[in-house]
């Protein structure tokens, strides 16, 4: 985004921007040459916190039409765990939920394999959802919206990526909030 069109942007033009920054370079860090699992980390985290801030920064009809879409409830709701419980995507994290995430590494013989990727678990998503609308039972309807979201992936024929689900997620918001 140039200089012009930044000062021109509107508060939440500016998070979504900054969401399909961190997509495009959490992509950029998932496979060769620069393949790297703690910025595809970090990339995903601040991915949730831009995205996430959309709401605080929205109207209240547009706060509204955020409410009823799951997979914005759904990025919310692992915000909150990522900001306040433990790094989701983190091999070996000390927080208070189990890590529900995959790393899948292509291997190939000859050219360089095409990319590493991140998956859910979305078994172990249910239990660390589950365990958080326990925790927080003042987001139960977010909660909910999120296992709905999670329903809808376990009904596709394969599990998408991350990278594509962040994309999904973003591409929903736009559409809410008639971002560019």
């Amino acid at each position: 985004m140039n200089e012009r069109a930044l000062h021109e942007a509107t508060a939440v033009d500016l998070r979504l921007a900054h969401a399909k920054y961190f997509i495009d370079q959490y992509f950029k860090h998932s496979g060769p040459p620069s393949d790297s699992y703690s910025h595809m980390i970090a990339y995903f985290d601040a991915y949730l916190f831009f995205l996430a801030s959309v709401f605080d920064l929205s109207d209240e009809s547009t706060k509204s039409k955020l409410k009823s879409k799951d997979e914005f409830l759904f990025a919310k709701i692992l915000r909150n765990i990522s900001t306040h419980r433990s790094v989701l995507a983190a091999p070996g994290s000390k927080g208070e939920y189990i890590r529900p995430m995959m790393r899948v590494i292509g291997a190939s013989v000859g050219p360089e394999n095409s990319s590493s990727k991140l998956y859910f678990n979305l078994l172990l998503l249910e239990e660390v959802l589950n365990k958080y609308a326990s925790a927080r039972t003042s987001e139960t309807k977010s909660v909910e919206a999120s296992m709905r979201y999670v329903q809808n992936i376990k009904g596709r024929k394969l599990n998408p990526e991350l990278g594509e689900l962040m994309l999904e997620i973003l591409d929903t918001v736009k559409t809410v909030t008639d971002g560019t």
